[in-house]
């Protein structure tokens, strides 16, 4: 949200930062389940995911992720990084957006939950006891993985549940859209090509020869999307 906004797009949007936090199961007790369990969220208005049972590929297990509210993108431990960090988020504009959401008393209440889960492991196994009611405290080793995705908030005090797509100055911006998974997807990826030939941001490679067998050809490329 921040490079869109240095280009002058999407100003009527803010974002919040959630820090998605596994914490690794112990390997004597791995066998609880062998495959992942996804559960489905409670809220799905509200950026909160219930945790999941992981199955990692080198056969770790770990449970999460919860969605810890953080100041900054790269906040990966506390709430913030300096007093700097979290100033500079509370008074980013646009600030009536931040000020509607933190009126709604759900997600206070639910940013709360998150929060509990991350300080303490008797609450984030609470919470994965609703289907592997075998699952204790002392199962859980250590924190494991953890990442942090950024959530768009419009006017009214609402995430933006869909990817914001815009066309800036020589430049095309995709945000808002929080799973690698379809970002890296092949359609996903024709679809966007299909937008950006249309923007004309490149309208500079149709000019450019391509060099015999280049990875890239602008034209193959561009025929195969229509």
């Amino acid at each position: 949200m921040d490079l869109l906004h240095f280009f002058g797009e999407g100003m009527e949007f803010t974002d919040l930062h959630f820090r998605g936090e596994y914490w690794e199961i112990r390997p004597e007790r791995s066998d609880l389940a062998g495959r992942n369990i996804y559960s489905v969220p409670r809220h799905i208005e509200l950026p909160f995911l219930d945790p999941h049972w992981i199955v990692r590929s080198d056969g770790r297990r770990e449970i999460g992720p919860n969605a810890v509210l953080v100041a900054g993108s790269r906040t990966y431990e506390g709430f913030a990084r300096s007093l700097g960090e979290l100033a500079g988020k509370i008074w980013e504009a646009p600030r009536l957006n931040k000020l509607r959401l933190f009126l709604n008393r759900d997600f206070l209440r639910l940013a709360g939950e998150e929060w509990m889960s991350s300080l303490s492991s008797a609450a984030m196994v609470r919470r994965v006891r609703k289907f592997l009611p075998d699952l204790r405290a002392g199962d859980l080793l250590r924190r494991g993985t953890a990442g942090i995705r950024s959530s768009a908030v419009d006017r009214e005090g609402r995430f933006v549940k869909e990817a914001i797509v815009r066309t800036a100055y020589r430049s095309f911006h995709v945000t808002n859209y929080n799973s690698p998974g379809a970002t890296g997807a092949p359609a996903y990826s024709a679809h966007l090509l299909g937008l950006i030939r249309e923007s004309g941001c490149l309208e500079g490679l149709k000019r450019r020869a391509s060099p015999v067998n280049a990875f890239w050809d602008y034209g193959k490329v561009s025929e195969f999307v229509s």
